[in-house]
């Protein structure tokens, strides 16, 4: 399962799921997930923080199957089973994936939510066969043919699959469930990890330059002289504080010692959640300078140099600290 898969599960929860009044509240939220087989991660991690009742359906046992299918096209519930039934990375493997789309809908409730992550891109990988890769107008089509609401879709602009999601509802008792602000708590959120994982060389762990990182950046700041600053992770604020122009920090839970000056902000938000569910564009000017001191394993830190140099330019400066 790759990262960005995982990601985009967790923003459609956000913006779907949590924020409905009777869904996101619910204890014991009946969750359905086709296409549940464990091989190298899943969304498990993230719908468990959901405190769900969970079923996990595929076609061969595995970890992370409850119900091993006799057929890939029935599901062997009852109508309208569950709150909210996902599917990710499987319908590219289904002859007619169409087929069981309809079966999803048909277990889901009347009030409840249907995701469905696909590829758009990426290179085969049979499981037996993977047949299909999907198009913008690929959730559109499927709505169409269940008879259900697409409520939003996109393409995931990171890969290597560049999954296609899309979010569908079998009924929609008010216009509002079809724009509700994201919720942007840390219920689903990675846990912060700050630290070197275990196991890793001394002469890694331990390793420094010749310069300390605030000197570096009281001197980037001295030489660069910016007019936009961005900070990913601000924890106690000292290095927010070292810029003289209008900055801004993102942080879920900083822990600032000291005030900030006037002309600092902080976002209370995962860098995640601050660049794809809130108006990122409006709260940043071109940015000149950038520190990325945040989640510091690769995998976070690439997010964060992608979504940085999304608002930089030509002369921008992008300092990363600590990778792992």
């Amino acid at each position: 399962m790759h990262p960005s898969s995982i990601d985009s599960l967790r923003f459609a929860l956000q913006k779907h799921v949590l924020p409905d009044p009777a869904l996101g509240s619910r204890a014991g939220l009946k969750v359905l997930e086709v296409g549940s087989a464990d091989f190298n991660g899943g969304y498990r991690q993230v719908l468990d923080l959901l405190e769900c009742h969970y079923t996990g359906v595929d076609l061969e046992p595995g970890e992370g199957v409850d119900i091993v299918l006799d057929d890939p096209y029935v599901l062997p519930f009852p109508d309208s089973s569950f709150d909210l039934v996902i599917t990710g990375n499987t319908f590219e493997h289904a002859d007619f994936f169409w087929r069981t789309f309809s079966e999803i809908c048909r277990v889901v409730s009347p009030t409840g939510v249907v995701i469905v992550l696909v590829p758009s891109a990426g290179g085969a990988h049979r499981y037996p066969i993977d047949s299909y890769r999907f198009m913008p107008d690929a959730m559109a089509s499927l709505a169409k043919h269940a008879g259900v609401t697409l409520v939003e879709s996109w393409i995931n602009p990171y890969g290597p699959m560049h999954d296609a999601v899309g979010v569908f509802r079998k009924e929609v008792a008010h216009p509002s469930l079809l724009n509700m602000a994201p919720d942007l708590s840390l219920r689903l959120a990675t846990k912060v990890q700050n630290t070197f994982p275990p196991n890793v060389p001394d002469e890694v762990e331990h390793g420094a330059g010749t310069e300390d990182c605030y000197d570096f950046l009281v001197r980037m700041h001295q030489q660069l002289q910016p007019d936009f600053y961005v900070e990913i992770g601000v924890e106690y604020g000292a290095s927010l504080r070292l810029a003289a122009c209008p900055a801004l920090g993102i942080d879920p839970a900083p822990q600032l010692k000291k005030p900030l000056g006037d002309h600092h902000r902080v976002s209370l938000t995962t860098s995640d959640d601050f660049f794809h569910l809130t108006d990122a564009a409006s709260q940043l000017a071109p940015i000149d300078l950038a520190y990325i001191d945040g989640m510091h394993q690769i995998e976070f830190a690439l997010k964060d140099f992608m979504n940085i140099e999304q608002y930089s330019h030509a002369g921008s400066v992008i300092i990363v600290d600590d990778i792992y």
